[in-house]
């Protein structure tokens, strides 16, 4: 299957308004990266986030490509720490 990505015009004043919503989103995720979500959580939210990175780069939106990658991002990073918090502790 291949994608088509088109590049999309917009004005500039709503691309800042995408800017500014996609930063305000991601300085809520690190002021939340101190708790760690439950696997399953982060495994849905990291298969969403990939597939929403698929179609925003096939619509061309490149606000909603950066956020749902960086998304993925983040979900990646949950899945690691859910399975490292999983692993049995070493006892002295």
């Amino acid at each position: 299957m291949m994608l088509l990505v088109r590049t999309a015009m917009i004005d500039y004043p709503v691309l800042m308004v995408g800017i500014l919503g996609m930063l305000l989103i991601i300085a809520g995720w690190i002021t939340g990266l101190s708790n760690t979500p439950p696997l399953r959580l982060s495994t849905l939210y990291l298969a969403g986030s990939i597939l929403l990175t698929i179609y925003a780069m096939a619509l061309g939106d490149p606000i909603f490509t950066i956020l749902n990658a960086l998304a993925a991002f983040v979900a990646a990073l949950n899945v690691v720490r859910g399975l490292q918090s999983k692993e049995p502790q070493e006892t002295n």
